[in-house]
Parts: C-alpha cells; structure tokens; sequence
C-alpha cells in the first residue's frame, strides 16, 4: 500500500464521536509518492481504522488483510482525519521490493 504506520490509542471522546466501536487504530507516519495509498488520498496523520470494513487496531490486522485475493481489488478503507471519519477508495498492489 505503500504506508509507515504505528499503532495508536484512540482518545475515547474521538471513538464515541465517530460512532467508532475500537480503542486503537493505525497512525499514517509515511506515505510512499506514487503507491497505492498516496493515490487513495491517504495522508501522514491519517489514523486507518477499517479495511475491507473490518477493524485495524494493529498491523497484524492490515497484513492478514492484505492477502494475494486483495492485491488490484478496489477496497474501502476508513481513516480518521481531523476528528472526522473518512471513506476511501484503495488498489492494493504488489510490493515491488519482494
């Protein structure tokens, strides 16, 4: 996807805000020029905290996700950006670096 992130408490006031059911969630530190997730819209300080609707609290989460059957599939991914919940559209594509 072409994202640096680390995993991150929610302040329970943003959660409940955002009707968001989840104390922690992924913080964006990087974002890759010309990757998926730069094409997404995705930016560094974005908090993901879905992918393909189901909640990312950790990495390990995001990676089981990532599976061969998600790599140039259209999927939603749900972010927190300024105390808003936003839906985006990403490609996931292979890691050239593999």
């Amino acid at each position: 996807m072409g994202i640096s992130t680390d995993a991150i408490a929610l302040p329970k006031r943003l959660a409940e805000q955002t009707d968001i059911d989840q104390e922690e969630g992924l913080m964006i530190l990087e974002v890759e020029s010309d990757s998926p997730a730069k094409k997404a819209g995705l930016v560094v300080g974005d908090i993901v905290v879905s992918f393909a609707k189901s909640p990312i609290i950790g990495h390990n989460d995001l990676y089981r996700r990532l599976t061969k059957d998600a790599i140039g599939k259209s999927t939603e991914i749900s972010i927190l950006r300024a105390e808003k919940l936003i839906k985006l559209t990403i490609t996931p594509t292979e890691d050239k670096n593999q």
